[in-house]
């Protein structure tokens, strides 16, 4: 059964309807961001992304399957994808704190698996995301990483929970063979659930 065809996704979806929602998405140059959310809004994957630098034009991508009455996606997602040069690190945080008004967010930060040797300097992201949102750490290009190396960002994920309680999952994933693609949608379609559930 795919994801567009489980009970409890259907009625994420249809719960969401018309909710205004942004994401931002913090990472290290390289580490697959653009590539990825080509993926999580339904496009093919493609080799060779050009690097964005300073930060992309923002972006809106739907997610939810063929599954409203109009039978088109009906949850509509603004995305900011920040480059990931550590000198624009201020510019960047700035701004996305300027988007948070009256918007629900979840801040999505990016670690390349594929290279744990610099897993310092993929933490300085971290500062950027906005303070007492929904943090979600993706552990990106899974599909070029050895179990050694999943194990370290798994203990170091695990850890950083432990930290930091805006943090609320991890996911492994690969814009290529699209690993953890669904369970991001799924995720963060329960994040958005919870910061419109009545209080």
């Amino acid at each position: 059964m795919s994801l567009e065809e489980n009970p409890e996704y259907v009625a994420l979806v249809k719960e969401l309807d018309n909710h205004n929602w942004v994401i931002n998405f913090f990472g290290k140059g390289g580490s697959g961001k653009t590539t990825l959310l080509d993926v999580l809004g339904n496009k093919a994957f493609r080799e060779n992304t050009p690097l964005s630098i300073g930060m992309s034009m923002p972006k809106v991508i739907k997610i939810g399957g063929n599954i409203s009455d109009t039978g088109e996606d009906n949850i509509s997602i603004l995305v900011l994808d920040y480059g990931g040069q550590i000198q624009f690190k201020d510019a960047t945080k700035r701004i996305s704190q300027n988007f948070q008004q009256g918007k629900n967010f979840v801040n999505l930060v990016a670690f390349n698996t594929a290279n744990p040797y610099d897993f310092s300097e993929q933490c300085e992201f971290m500062e950027m995301s906005n303070p007492g949102k929904k943090i979600i750490l993706l552990g990106t290009q899974v599909d070029l990483a050895d179990s050694e190396t999943v194990s370290f960002y798994t203990d170091r994920f695990n850890t950083m929970m432990c930290e930091n309680q805006d943090i609320v999952h991890y996911i492994f994933t690969s814009a290529k063979d699209r690993t953890g693609v669904d369970e991001l949608k799924k995720t963060l379609l329960m994040c958005l659930v919870d910061y419109t559930a009545p209080k």
